[in-house]
């Protein structure tokens, strides 16, 4: 288990960019090889990410198997969330929806409510990985044995050499950029913005709340005392002046009480998975996770940075690209192949599935 280093070497066999669940499961999936790896992360850690933070029973399923027992300081309270409880419209009664529903009958019963920032590095430390933070990743080229990655760290522009480059670095990926700036070019982007209150409603904790409306629709969740509300607004539609709205609504109908707004923030999403627009990579450079286009949730880039890693060692073991072995990749394949059956079965139960009115 590394820690946290400012120590940036010239030459890893293995950089990958991104300390989520898809970089640290790249990481954990190449623990033990011998290669030189090294996690490189924009921002420093340990650091937070716009997401509810809960962990589905899936996801502790994977973590259970790969990583272990995650320690009781990932976790805020209420700890246990039992559900989706989905209001369809203003006016409707809450239709709840059981996880056991969506995964399969030996996956634990309830999900975990956990913070991001400490959750992600718990799983990054797992690995045998150097973990180097405040270093972006800028571009990279290749030469006839190397790939060159420029990046600027801690206020300085360098160079690292390395034989396999990993992009999991989330739904705006600049390693995704870098590969097909083309690809890049044809995305659609949807903002999502949310606020966090000191208060209280009469909303139950441990549960997971959408609320589908009009221009848009809405994530509740609560999180040791406070109140986080996400808004994901449809097309030209503005989130903030949305979840403003939003925000009357809960306070006229669920009695929603702010006594301090402690953050706000925001996020841009892609329709990659709604359009099956995917971007795995390009020779020994692979993409994981979200900036994939796979389901953007904790087990799948998990899982997704799981291949990646897998490939990279395939692709040692064999002398075909990272990329080729990638595409063969059963986890990879399996993960792909039921996020878009979810996207289905949502649509089949719905009518529609979240990104398709964007």
């Amino acid at each position: 288990m590394e820690g946290i280093t400012d120590e940036l070497k010239d030459s890893y066999d293995v950089v990958i960019v991104g300390s989520g669940p898809a970089g640290a499961g790249a990481a954990k999936a190449l623990t033990g090889s011998g290669l030189k790896t090294a996690i490189i992360e924009k921002a420093p850690l340990p650091r937070d990410k716009m997401c509810s933070g809960i962990l589905l029973p899936r996801a502790l399923k994977f973590i259970s198997d790969d990583y272990g027992v995650l320690p009781e300081k990932v976790f805020c309270q209420p700890k246990e969330v039992f559900a989706h409880r989905m209001y369809m419209s203003r006016e409707s009664n809450y239709i709840e929806v059981p996880w056991d529903s969506f995964f399969d009958k030996d996956m634990p019963k309830v999900g975990f409510n956990t913070y991001r920032s400490e959750v992600d590095l718990w799983l990054c430390k797992r690995s045998d990985a150097s973990l180097v933070d405040k270093c972006l990743f800028i571009d990279y080229t290749t030469d006839s044995d190397d790939i060159i990655v420029e990046v600027k760290h801690s206020g300085n522009y360098r160079k690292i050499k390395t034989k396999y480059l990993v992009g999991a670095d989330g739904t705006r990926s600049r390693v995704r950029r870098s590969v097909s700036p083309e690809f890049e070019k044809a995305l659609s982007w949807i903002p999502a913005y949310e606020e966090w209150y000191k208060g209280d409603s009469d909303l139950e904790p441990g549960f997971q709340y959408i609320f589908f409306e009009t221009d848009g629709y809405a994530f509740l969740f609560h999180k040791d005392g406070e109140i986080q509300v996400c808004y994901i607004a449809y097309q030209g539609k503005s989130c903030k002046k949305y979840l403003s709205k939003f925000r009357d609504f809960l306070i006229e109908k669920h009695n929603l009480r702010i006594d301090k707004t402690t953050m706000t923030r925001g996020i841009m999403r892609s329709n990659m998975l709604a359009l099956k627009k995917y971007l795995f990579g390009k020779d020994n450079v692979l993409i994981a996770g979200e900036a994939s286009g796979i389901m953007e949730a904790i087990d799948p880039a998990l899982a997704s940075g799981k291949a990646a890693g897998q490939s990279v060692l395939k692709s040692l073991e064999t002398g075909k690209s990272a990329l080729e072995c990638y595409m063969n990749n059963e986890l990879l394949l399996f993960e792909k192949e039921n996020a878009e059956k979810t996207v289905e079965r949502i649509r089949s139960d719905l009518g529609f599935f979240w990104y398709d009115k964007v």
